[in-house]
């Protein structure tokens, strides 16, 4: 029987032929960059036609085509600008798709109401790929009338536009402005919501969900005087008073464990300067009010203590004085530490670009440097300049410059060589927006390695000579006879900079204290980017005569333009604190908890073994510390305490359950099996002793074997100095199980974290999405899809409406979850309680192929919990239950039944729902793979 041909399949296959097609056109305006034809500084390898499948590009994209604007019975065609910016290209009148070229040549023709087709040629001229195909924004359907402009599926855009500006509008550039601010809060709801289960696991390790955690009763409303004596403003029979006492006793709880030294904060209550810590304790407490707040306002929508505009309000008084000072505080240290090292850690670069660039105003060029090295401004180029750099280093002219006598000196070497680059395509603009072009007409990888292998061809004939001669002045200028001159040259005070920065920026700086690196790329890069495309909105509209103009509230993003550079600035210098020295016994504890405790020790035992590693062996000649008298204790902090997944696991579990991650094989070989096969292959070769090479599946499972018997007692005989080739093999076999292990419970929590971040910001739509409806969800989830869904084919919900099928199966589901407690699922989101009682589950599973199924098993057993297994009427009481615990795998249709209070939104519902959608990217590997 002839395998049945899938729509989507077809699309993927018409996407295809576009890409081939319009290859050719990509390659010449590839090879139209350079005057003179470059010479490769190395062939490139053609990419192979599955990569270029799974990397491609979309078309529209390459030839230039930005967006389709609606203003009245107006379509603007807009190209790529500079940055993010948008041209208007184009104008269409709907009436009768006539068009009039705003910048171009005429180049535009419209054939259908549905399609726009396009012959496209923009302004920057990008790549030529003749007629694309577009979508008509305004297109109903065959027989139904024209959509109303910018309105969307749940038919909010009306609400919305009113909430934010007052009126509506007949355009959809407002409401493209009011998604990306929407998008502003999804992301803040995933981040606060981390970053307050990872504080209020810190005092418990295990979280009821029945309850708030400690945080969800913390807010800025409250000074510090309030906050530790609510009797005295309130008296001692108000409410509040109980509230605002238990949310105390817990804050004062945390303190105690000292563990809010793992984000760096070295608070000790018995600590000698009285003065000091009380200082320090109010500035917590500022910083966990902080956390509350933003908590509650993502994930509650508008309350009379979270108003939806209260975080875009906090430079305008609303925020109490002492709130404002220890924003200002911390964020005026970390500014002020940059200013202070800047000239000391680059005086050495500084000296040599005087010389480099004579005849240029050093002022201008130092202050050029301090935005590349602080501010990181080639960040925003386009393209990468760290690749151009390496390129350029493959020519056979370069090797002074990877000579091995450069290595103690490659770091300020290679910022020397950036730098130069950057300036240099500062003040050819031109030539800078002419790469982003030809990066943007790239169709394929091998398309934009070819541009890198050109251009840095052309660079070296630039700067060839000026980084060979970097090689000698470096070497002058390091050595400390030189370090006075090099002051004499430069004056500090001449380059401190001034941290003119919002309270908004500033309080997204202080929450990064909670984040690792990766976390805070993410957020702010997302921030970055929906406040860029505000501006460009903004702009654009402007230079359509269409007014932007927000109501009070939201009055903070008439300056959307203004965050950008700032929010650049948080993330170039956020990072997360170094443990304080208060915490050290604690990480300890925790190190020898998570790498497993031997099945044969007591707590006793644990307890002294611990007490033996901290303890300092002093040499009976010097009375001082022996250097390296603690072999054991030295490799737990380089190997387990210094790697950076402890702490990210250390936040989110229990570090006595954290071993029991690695003892479901099924489970650990399908996390080995999300690692490249030459990562596994390194792995096998360091940490298992055998002169076979076994196929990956097999190196695989006996990987998952070994670690899943591992504990701290294996590398107690580990010695600081190898005297033999054997203790250096086995030391090396020892740091490569360790990192193995990490890695594998590191990736097994962080993506079950990246799984619940869906369902939180699927919550958190929710509820914004009700109070627009007008409807309360209050502890009933099920009430606006509910609502929505009996309004039949009038509902305001166009997904509901235009489709009676879906709808019927969205009130199954909803009749269905009847039985389940949602709102008890709702809570284990809220807590990230799948994260948190993994290993009392995981060993139970016995299938698993993505962190979906795994996630949702975890939920499932939680919500079972408590039910009573032996009853007669179980199986016919608890159905899904049953089948939960009969096949010991997650159980599909209660998914969809736990997840219909998002049915009022048909695409939100079934990719959270159904694991073939909910990571189509995860999807397609294992279409490739396979």
């Amino acid at each position: 029987m002839k395998k049945k041909v899938k729509a989507r399949d077809l699309r993927e296959a018409k996407k295809q032929e576009k890409i081939t097609a319009y290859s050719a056109a990509a390659k010449t305006a590839v090879g139209d960059k350079a005057a003179v034809k470059a010479k490769p500084v190395r062939p490139v390898e053609a990419a192979s036609t599955e990569k270029m499948v799974c990397n491609k590009k979309s078309v529209n994209k390459a030839a230039g085509l930005k967006s389709t604007l609606v203003y009245g019975d107006k379509l603007y065609m807009t190209s790529f600008g500079r940055g993010n910016s948008a041209v208007v290209e184009q104008r269409i009148d709907t009436s009768d798709y006539s068009v009039s070229d705003m910048n171009a040549s005429p180049s535009l023709r419209v054939s259908e109401a549905g399609k726009i087709n396009v012959s496209f040629s923009s302004l920057r001229q990008f790549v030529n790929a003749g007629q694309l195909s577009a979508v008509n924004p305004l297109y109903g359907g065959k027989d139904k009338p024209q959509k109303k402009t910018g309105q969307d599926m749940l038919g909010l855009k009306d609400k919305l536009e009113e909430r934010y500006f007052g009126m509506t509008f007949n355009d959809n550039i407002h409401i493209q402005i009011i998604h990306n601010i929407l998008d502003i809060e999804k992301i803040l709801a995933v981040y606060t919501t981390n970053i307050a289960t990872a504080l209020d696991h810190m005092v418990d390790e295990e979280i009821d969900t029945e309850r708030e955690e400690f945080i969800g009763y913390m807010n800025t409303l409250n000074t510090y005087e309030v906050f530790m004596n609510p009797e005295k403003k309130f008296g001692a029979g108000d409410k509040r008073v109980k509230n605002i006492t238990a949310s105390r006793d817990k804050f004062e709880k945390l303190l105690a464990t000292k563990r809010m030294g793992y984000f760096g904060f070295d608070y000790d209550s018995n600590g000698k300067d009285k003065h000091k810590n009380e200082e320090l304790k109010k500035r917590l407490y500022h910083l966990v009010a902080f956390a509350g707040q933003l908590r509650q306002w993502s994930f509650h929508g508008d309350t009379g203590i979270n108003p939806n505009s209260w975080l875009y309000r906090l430079d305008d008084k609303k925020l109490d004085q002492e709130y404002r000072d220890t924003l200002d505080y911390y964020f005026d240290i970390r500014f002020d530490e940059i200013n202070e090292k800047f000239v000391e850690q680059n005086a050495t670069n500084l000296c040599i670009l005087r010389e480099l660039f004579p005849s240029d105003d050093f002022k201008a060029v130092a202050d050029l440097y301090y935005d590349f090295i602080v501010i990181k401004a080639q960040k925003n180029i386009g393209y990468s300049l760290k690749k151009l750099r390496e390129k350029m280093l493959e020519s056979e002219e370069a090797a002074p410059v990877k000579a091995q006598d450069m290595d103690s000196v490659r770091s300020k070497l290679y910022k020397l060589m950036d730098f130069c680059i950057f300036k240099y395509y500062t003040e050819q603009p031109e030539i800078s927006d002419k790469n982003v072009d030809i990066l943007r007409a790239s169709v394929s990888d091998e398309q934009k390695e070819s541009f890198y292998t050109d251009e840095a061809y052309r660079l070296w004939g630039i700067f060839g000579g000026q980084f060979l001669s970097f090689c000698s002045r470096i070497n002058k200028w390091v050595t400390g006879e030189h370090q006075k001159e090099v002051l004499r040259y430069i004056d500090k005070d001449a380059y401190r900079r001034q941290s003119s920065v919002s309270y908004f920026s500033k309080l997204l700086y202080v929450m990064c204290f909670f984040l690792d690196g990766k976390e805070i790329n993410d957020l702010l890069t997302t921030l970055i980017n929906k406040f860029d495309n505000i501006t460009s909105f903004i702009n654009t509209a402007k230079e359509l005569g269409i007014n932007v103009s927000f109501v009070k509230d939201y009055e903070f993003f008439n300056s959307s333009d203004r965050y950008v550079p700032e929010l650049n600035i948080v993330k170039n210098i956020s990072r997360m604190k170094k443990p304080a020295e208060s915490v050290k016994k604690e990480m300890y504890r925790d190190a020898l908890a998570i790498l497993g405790v031997p099945s044969n020790m007591s707590r006793e035992a644990f307890d002294a073994e611990l007490e033996k590693i901290l303890e300092k062996k002093i040499d009976p000649k010097t009375g001082k510390p022996i250097k390296g008298g603690n072999p054991f204790r030295n490799f737990i902090a380089n190997n387990v305490i210094d790697n950076r997944r402890f702490i990210y696991v250390i936040k989110f579990c229990n570090p006595e359950n954290v071993r029991r991650l690695v003892n479901n094989i099924n489970v650990t070989e399908f996390v080995l099996r999300t690692i490249p096969e030459a990562q596994i292959d390194r792995y096998y070769k360091s940490c298992i002793v055998s002169e076979l090479n076994p196929v990956p599946d097999k190196k695989i499972s006996e990987l998952a074997k070994m670690i899943k018997d591992i504990n701290f007692g294996e590398f107690r005989g580990v010695q600081q100095k190898a005297h033999t080739r054997e203790e250096a093999l086995e030391k090396e076999r020892f740091k490569a199980v360790i990192g193995l292990y990490l890695t594998v419970v590191y990736l097994l929590v962080k993506n079950l974290v990246n799984v619940n971040a869906r369902y939180v910001m699927a919550f958190h739509c929710l509820e914004r999405d009700a109070l627009l409806y007008g409807e309360n969800v209050g502890n009933d989830y099920l009430n606006l899809s509910e609502t929505l869904c009996s309004e039949n084919e009038n509902s305001r919900s166009g997904y509901l409406a235009r489709n009676r099928r879906l709808r019927e199966c969205v009130k199954q589901d909803i009749s269905n979850a009847h039985t389940l407690k949602v709102r008890n699922y709702r809570n284990n989101v809220a807590h990230l309680s799948a994260v948190r009682n993994c290993a009392e589950y995981i060993g139970d599973i016995t299938k698993i192929d993505s962190y979906f199924a795994l996630y949702h098993y975890i939920i499932q057993r939680l919500l079972a919990k408590g039910t009573d297994r032996t009853a007669a009427d179980f199986e016919s009481r608890y159905p899904y239950f049953a089948q939960l615990f009969k096949w010991n795998t997650y159980v599909k249709d209660m998914v969809k039944a736990l997840n219909a209070p998002f049915g009022y939104n048909i695409p939100r519902f079934k990719n959270l729902s159904i694991d073939d959608l909910f990571d189509r990217n995860e999807q397609a590997k294992k279409i490739r793979n396979a």
